[in-house]
């Protein structure tokens, strides 16, 4: 993420949650016994320059073909992309949630992934 650090961490340690810069989200999530989305929803709150994303928050939920009914992917695509990327067993019912597990990024990572590769 492009973020401005100080902004982000004076937010994050106003709220008592502990980090080291380099941290990723998923780390800072398990070290503070935290969902990673939820420190990204903070972040995002914090940082005004960032653009609105138009997706729910319950986006690891949703599958590629939920996605997909909303337009905001092609779904064809996007499988063809992720077998590219090694996703064997892709289908239109696997959760946002696992593909980003399974790459160690979040969900909006592969949204925005899928939504400008695929």
């Amino acid at each position: 993420m492009n973020i401005d650090y100080k902004k982000t961490s004076k937010t994050l340690n106003s709220r008592k949650i502990i980090f080291n810069e380099n941290d990723s989200l998923l780390i800072i999530g398990k070290n503070d016994n935290i969902s990673s989305s939820y420190i990204y929803q903070i972040i995002n709150r914090s940082d005004s320059t960032k653009k609105h994303i138009d997706i729910s928050p319950s986006l690891g939920k949703k599958t590629l073909q939920d996605l997909s009914d909303l337009k905001k992917i092609d779904l064809g695509k996007s499988i063809t992309f992720l077998k590219a990327k090694g996703f064997i067993d892709v289908s239109a019912d696997m959760r946002i949630k696992e593909i980003a597990n399974e790459l160690n990024i979040m969900p909006i990572d592969v949204y925005k992934m899928l939504k400008n590769e695929a």
